[in-house]
């Protein structure tokens, strides 16, 4: 993150994959999550960075892959004297480092009582009831009859 910046942006000073981990995608899948949290913590709105004027298989990542397009072209920038590329990659949509959370809005509803034609049903319906004592337990293998 650049500090005090106008827009807030981030700049990778450097990114390495080790030789025998390269093709896997972790060059990829740590730019991305540098993008989001650059977003995310610092409300950014672009990152930038440099590449050697030589390295292909970079350029390929920043420009192909990740989006980013050249700037200009800066003189021996490198202590060696290669060029390098100024590059730049914009972000869809400023994140607010401050990102408010939906709250849920949980509505109660106090139980009514059923009205009077409900009640009088329902009154109605209890009364014609009748409750009989249940059966007579019996003793397995034995008849209910007594016998």
């Amino acid at each position: 993150m650049e500090e005090d910046a106008d827009p807030p942006h981030g700049h990778i000073t450097s990114l390495a994959v080790l030789r025998t981990h390269r093709k896997c995608g972790i060059a990829t899948k740590l730019m991305r999550q540098a993008h989001e949290r650059m977003q995310e913590a610092f409300g950014s709105h672009y990152c930038s960075l440099h590449v050697r004027y030589t390295n292909i298989a970079a350029f390929h990542l920043y420009s192909q892959t990740l989006g980013y397009k050249i700037e200009k072209v800066e003189e021996s920038y490198y202590a060696d004297g290669e060029n390098a590329y100024s590059m730049r990659c914009d972000f869809p949509i400023p994140v607010d480092k401050k990102k408010k959370k939906k709250k849920k809005v949980i509505t109660e509803t106090t139980p009514q009582p059923p009205d009077s034609t409900e009640m009088s049903t329902l009154e109605a319906d209890t009364a014609s009831m009748t409750l009989s004592p249940p059966p007579p337990a019996t003793a397995p293998g034995k008849s209910s009859s007594g016998n």
